[in-house]
């Protein structure tokens, strides 16, 4: 049941605001997570065909136009993260009842040779463990997420905007505990040259809405 706290967030992001960002031509999928462990209290991923749909006129024109409804539900989100990311490994098909978070913070720079010792080391193994549903590093575009809109303007509180996630898709939190417990910690980043500031989160999957429903 949802409490009164949350009864407006959660209809408008279920029946405006995700089906309006879906709606946008060459998005795929939008999906919100709930942290069990960790913050921000919400992960939400948008996927689209290209980073270019990202810096098109179509998303940006809704960002430049938000609803009333918006307007008014922005004011209860603070200290928010976003970034435009490219996709700079993604490995599975399949979407998880859970998800498990390395955020890296805006200031820290991140490497290629950095992104190739986490996909070779981390991601690729990982996304062979069971009950694994799919693996992912997203890196952020900096220069379409810097961009100023309507909708930041009307936030409570600055975003925050990381500079990559490392984001592991299973179908349960148990076994993204382990691989948290075993593979994502810190000495194993550290070891291959992460900065040692970073944010790890829990979520389990709350609601997912298609381009095609």
């Amino acid at each position: 049941m949802v409490s009164d706290g949350y009864e407006n967030l959660y209809e408008w992001h279920n029946r405006e605001h995700m089906p309006e960002r879906v709606s946008i031509p060459g998005f795929k999928r939008g999906r919100r997570f709930h942290a069990l462990k960790g913050n921000p209290e919400f992960f939400i991923l948008y996927e689209a065909e290209d980073i270019s749909i990202l810096g098109g006129p179509e998303y940006f024109a809704r960002l430049n136009n938000p609803t009333p409804w918006t307007r008014k539900s922005q004011q209860n989100f603070r200290n928010s993260q976003r970034s435009v990311c490219r996709v700079a490994f993604s490995s599975g098909a399949a979407m998880g009842g859970a998800a498990l978070t390395v955020r890296f913070p805006p200031h820290v720079e991140i490497s290629e040779a950095f992104e190739t010792r986490v996909i070779e080391n981390i991601l690729k193994p990982v996304a062979e463990r069971p009950g694994v549903a799919a693996a992912h590093l997203a890196v952020r575009e900096s220069e379409i997420t810097g961009v100023e809109t309507e909708e930041k303007r009307g936030r409570a509180s600055p975003f925050i905007y990381p500079s990559a996630t490392i984001i592991v898709e299973a179908v349960n939190r148990a076994i993204l505990e382990r691989i948290e417990r075993e593979v994502l910690t810190r000495e194993a980043l550290l070891a291959l040259g992460s900065p040692d500031e970073f944010d790890v989160g829990l979520y389990q999957h709350e609601f997912t809405l298609t381009a095609d429903a």
